[in-house]
């Protein structure tokens, strides 16, 4: 399960092109989220039809002016899934759920884990053509004494018991395995802690807000990947494009 650097670009090795300037009908989940909103920017700018799959109260107003295509559904129901794949062309699968807290494991495995089994299900039976799912660096294996990693270092998170890392790793593994066992082409992209525009919410931005403001009197040794959320995005458009059907790629 090797992958490349993909985000300073996938290797020129990597010669076949899909989709290659056509117009393309796309899916997105987790379009409100930081790396969504910058994604389905980046896709209308790019001339393709965008459809987003959201909940009713989520805040679509980044979109504004925009053409898009909003489904009200939710990851964790089938049903709505499949109704928001019919007719498209690729889906990138960005929703996803973000804990650490034992508390929180069901809700964690319901969208991280059975929500991704639902797209893999819609994607199959709307015959999509190629699914990109949003994996995370939670789901390769960290390195010793400040060794670099890559996407081929096995997992080893498993000592955490944290239901992020176990819940990423479970959904990426569901989709490789039916990329591998199935007529399903997709690809798996691993960022890093993604900083960036339209963080509205906010996520991952939150600690530099807790910063700024004075609070953040104490931080723990240790270190993180982190990747401005426009080269995650690129790298996105790249596994499209040029990703092998069933590998995965880091982005730090």
């Amino acid at each position: 399960m090797a992958g490349g650097a993909l985000f300073d670009t996938l290797p020129v090795s990597v010669n076949k092109v899909y989709f290659d300037k056509e117009k393309l009908k796309i899916l997105v989940t987790g379009a409100t989220g930081l790396l969504g909103v910058n994604l389905v920017k980046r896709l209308v700018n790019d001339n393709h039809s965008v459809r987003i799959l959201t909940r009713l109260k989520s805040p679509v107003w980044p979109f504004d002016g925009l053409e898009v295509e909003r489904f009200i559904g939710d990851i964790v129901d089938g049903r709505s899934v499949r109704l928001a794949a019919e007719g498209c062309d690729v889906v990138f699968h960005a929703a996803g759920f973000v804990s650490f807290t034992p508390f929180l494991r069901h809700r964690a495995y319901s969208i991280n884990v059975t929500g991704t089994r639902h797209v893999i299900e819609a994607c199959q039976g709307a015959r999509v053509r190629r699914l990109v799912h949003v994996s995370s660096i939670a789901a390769i294996g960290y390195g010793q004494n400040r060794e670099v990693v890559d996407e081929t270092v096995p997992w080893n998170f498993d000592t955490l018991k944290d239901p992020y890392h176990d819940t990423k790793r479970e959904a990426e593994l569901s989709v490789i395995s039916a990329a591998q066992n199935s007529d399903l082409d997709a690809v798996v992209v691993n960022p890093g802690y993604l900083l960036g525009p339209w963080d509205i919410k906010p996520s991952s931005g939150r600690l530099i807000l807790v910063a700024a403001s004075g609070w953040l009197w104490i931080y723990p040794t240790g270190g993180i990947s982190v990747v401005h959320v426009g080269d995650v995005v690129e790298g996105m458009i790249q596994a499209l494009r040029r990703g092998r059907a069933g590998e995965r790629y880091a982005g730090f």
